[in-house]
């Protein structure tokens, strides 16, 4: 079930089942979204080509009895997901009060159902006033039958200690720039609570991971216990639905301890459709299946990861030129043929979701990039009909850019720069480039005008660092991924020299890449890499300028990662202030 963000007022966050400050504090999406979700939602920093798991991979010596109780420490979260979105669904037509629909509580009863209560603290926090109830069918647990309580009914048990815990770590965990989803439940075999903060979604079908944190509570709900940080900054994880789903999973590394967290779980449960996870720690490796179970896998210098090594695959044509690769049209779900496609998107094209838009964009750029290859990167003359469709496309599906080039195609006068562009970033066209940089001229690059750009603005990311953030995507390319193609992507984030170290550090981390010495000596800036073996291929270099430190990464699958390079190595060339160095 989703939770989808669809308007912020107030303190308070559309349909339910959110907790944020207040909108005029400013609502930030976490960049890495974006960065995902642009990247085809194919196997991606996040998605990756489902494994051979062996029998003959080295199980870890970690207590069955460990592994299961994060198990089910994550199933419990998941329920309490599930029931309490579902209850708020039934009970939100009975009360537009703000407060009451923030102040949800779920419980789950001895046979396995759940109720969920809205209801408020008194003064003396000694008594929770239950204005809303909402009961879950044993018979269909999709289904709530709500209560509204004339009076409301007063609580010293068990909702008054759950607010409690809730109302104390609702204070320590403070202001947060995105909602959040909270959940109080109790400790097995203690008199205690666990309380948990995991980043809300704020988009239909993308999957917020990490930013979380689980406190322990005194029973009374009056005393922290232990604070536990399970992620680091979250990132947001889209699925693109095909008939190879089952042959995906997720993938992350543990940046802040040694073993899955609850919450590892309860994303596999939630994010549609469930896939397995893959997680790599400082010492292990870990498997969480559809079901939520674990499996643990030992990590030393004899020990590669469960996970099938892909290797490097040679671009058509020697890799001469990403021109000269072929272009398969990807298995995305979509009429695979061009003319069904066309035709399957007039129909719908006013009713997609964004999961669907963003497939559509990418399609679009499928063919894009066949016409580029055909006519060996030139771009085609004003007029021509099949360049017209294919842009005409693009504007109606909202890629950036793409009005610029639809202006040139069809004769007419071109803008100064794309109406598609957050503020902070400046996108022009000269024919056949693309110019992208800051609005203040602190940087700019160029690239040409088969890419498809996703510019982002300017952002304040978690750490407080002001940043200037856009993903490029490439030309399609044969892959070794899901059958088919798909486009490289590259980064670009740029923040003022002042926040250098943050700023790296931050997409350094992010990225999961380490130093080396990928540049060689005639190329300028610190280069950065992933291992050779990872599914998704990764490399980045920091680049200083007068004004900024600019972070550009490069991204993509075996296959189309070595295709592409060229373009991210041109791209590269002309990162220059003011304007690029074309």
């Amino acid at each position: 079930m989703r939770h989808a963000t669809e308007h912020v007022f107030g303190a308070y966050c559309e349909p339910v089942f959110f907790w944020c400050k207040r909108a005029d504090d400013g609502f930030m999406h976490e960049i890495l979204r974006v960065v995902i979700a642009s990247v085809l939602f194919l196997p991606g920093l996040a998605i990756a080509q489902r494994p051979s798991w062996r029998p003959t991979d080295p199980i870890a010596d970690i207590p069955r009895a460990e592994l299961d109780a994060i198990t089910e420490r994550g199933r419990v979260m998941y329920e309490y997901y599930f029931a309490a979105g579902r209850a708020l669904a039934a009970l939100k037509p009975l009360t537009q009060r703000t407060e009451l629909l923030r102040s949800y509580i779920a419980r789950r009863n001895p046979d396995g159902t759940w109720e969920v209560v809205l209801g408020l603290l008194n003064a003396t926090s000694d008594t929770f006033r239950i204005a809303f109830r909402a009961i879950q069918s044993a018979a269909d647990p999709t289904a709530f039958t709500t209560y509204e309580m004339r009076p409301p009914s007063a609580d010293v048990g068990y909702y008054a200690r759950a607010a409690r815990a809730l109302a104390l770590c609702h204070r320590d965990w403070g202001g947060v720039s995105r909602p959040y989803n909270w959940y109080a439940v109790p400790v097995a075999g203690l008199d205690e609570w666990y309380v948990y903060f995991l980043p809300a979604a704020t988009v239909a079908g993308v999957w917020p991971h990490g930013g979380d944190i689980r406190y322990r509570v005194s029973a009374d709900g009056r005393r922290i216990l232990e604070r536990h940080r399970m992620h680091n900054a979250a990132i947001e994880v889209s699925v693109l639905i095909t008939s190879d789903t089952a042959q995906l999973l997720g993938m992350h590394r543990a940046s802040a301890n040694d073993r899955p967290e609850d919450s590892d779980v309860a994303h596999v449960l939630i994010r549609e459709p469930r896939i397995p996870e893959l997680i790599e720690s400082r010492s292990f490796y870990f498997a969480i299946d559809r079901n939520g179970r674990i499996l643990a896998f030992s990590r030393d210098s004899t020990t590669s990861p469960p996970v099938r090594t892909v290797a490097p695959v040679e671009a058509p044509g020697g890799g001469a030129s990403p021109l000269g690769t072929t272009t398969p049209v990807p298995n995305d779900g979509l009429p695979h043929d061009r003319v069904g496609f066309f035709q399957w998107l007039a129909r719908n094209g006013s009713r997609l979701s964004e999961a669907e838009s963003q497939r559509v964009r990418e399609r679009i750029y499928v063919y894009v990039s066949e016409m580029a290859k055909s006519r060996g990167g030139q771009l085609p003359p004003a007029g021509d009909s099949t360049a017209v469709r294919l842009f005409r496309s693009a504007v109606s599906a909202g890629v950036a850019g793409a009005d610029l080039v639809l202006q040139t195609l069809e004769g007419r006068p071109r803008s100064d720069a794309s109406s598609l562009v957050p503020p902070g970033l400046r996108l022009s066209f000269k024919p056949p480039s693309f110019t992208l940089g800051s609005d203040d001229g602190a940087w700019a690059v160029c690239f040409p005008y088969y890419f498809m750009p996703s510019p982002v603005g300017r952002q304040t990311m978690p750490n407080g660092v002001t940043t200037e953030l856009a993903t490029l995507s490439t030309l399609f390319a044969p892959d070794r991924g899901a059958p088919g193609s798909s486009q490289a992507t590259i980064l670009i984030a740029a923040a003022p020299v002042a926040d250098s170290a943050a700023h790296v550090a931050q997409w350094i981390e992010q990225l999961g890449v380490n130093r080396s010495r990928g540049g060689g000596s005639a190329r300028p800036g610190e280069w950065y890499a992933a291992s050779a073996t990872d599914g998704m291929q990764r490399e980045a270099v920091i680049l200083r300028l007068p004004t900024r430190v600019v972070l550009v990464a490069y991204l993509g699958l075996p296959g189309t990662f070595e295709a592409n390079r060229p373009h991210f190595l041109d791209l590269l060339r002309t990162l220059s202030p003011q304007r690029c160095a074309a």
